[in-house]
């Protein structure tokens, strides 16, 4: 919490506020520190409360919202990449496309990662994605995961 109480510059304690009030006060805060300094700030919020954050963003949070990726809507999603990956090509619509399509390749995962300020991350062609999330914590938590 020290980080918190730093970055932001109050004199009360952030544990002393509720959660919403720590996340409207880094908020306002975050519009202004160096974009180094983010996950600092936002590696303070509980681990529940951020997992929430990665999935919807209030809107009385614009300026968290905007640091945070977004996803398009489902609709474009759907048109532009699929739903269910090479297995939805089995379809009718589909049918005989995925004739000659080598099962190993129906499983396979595209992993894209864009980690700002994680220069280090262990990030190879042929990494296994089960290190996905531990690599993400153990750069902007210092979670220290180890990687399968």
């Amino acid at each position: 919490m020290q980080i918190i109480r730093k970055l932001l510059q109050k004199e009360t304690a952030p544990s002393m506020k509720s959660l919403d009030e720590n996340l409207q006060l880094i908020n306002e805060r975050i519009a202004s520190i160096p974009p180094a300094e983010i996950p600092l700030l936002l590696g303070e919020i509980p681990i529940d409360a951020f997992g929430n954050l990665l999935l919807d963003v209030p809107s009385k949070l614009p300026n968290i919202k905007a640091f945070f990726p977004s996803m398009p809507p489902d609709d474009i999603q759907d048109k532009w990449t699929g739903n269910h990956g090479a297995r939805n090509l089995k379809t009718k619509a589909y049918s005989g496309f995925l004739e000659n399509y080598p099962d190993r390749y129906k499983t396979w995962i595209v992993n894209a990662l864009y980690l700002p300020s994680c220069e280090d991350a262990p990030l190879t062609q042929d990494m296994d994605p089960i290190n996905t999330f531990p690599i993400v914590f153990n750069c902007y938590f210092d979670a220290n995961i180890p990687l399968k």
